[in-house]
């Protein structure tokens, strides 16, 4: 399970971080740093890519579940 956070509305700090849930405790178990103000999350578990809403950038990144890095912004 993942949760986007944007962390800041400041144009300076565009940065976001994807935090990896425990989803029967909601404990975090690590986390992804972004490259966008990260929003919304959706998974596709069978190609271990994340899609990541970046809101206020008008994009979406994805990334590989697997290592953890980003693939690619659309």
């Amino acid at each position: 399970m993942y949760n986007a956070s944007a962390l800041s509305f400041d144009k300076s700090k565009n940065h976001g971080l994807v935090y990896k849930l425990n989803p029967d405790t909601l404990a975090a178990s690590g986390n992804i740093a972004t490259d966008r103000r990260a929003f919304a999350t959706a998974l596709e578990e069978e190609k271990h890519i994340l899609y990541i809403g970046n809101t206020l950038e008008g994009s979406v990144s994805l990334i590989d579940t697997r290592s953890g890095k980003e693939i690619k912004t659309v």
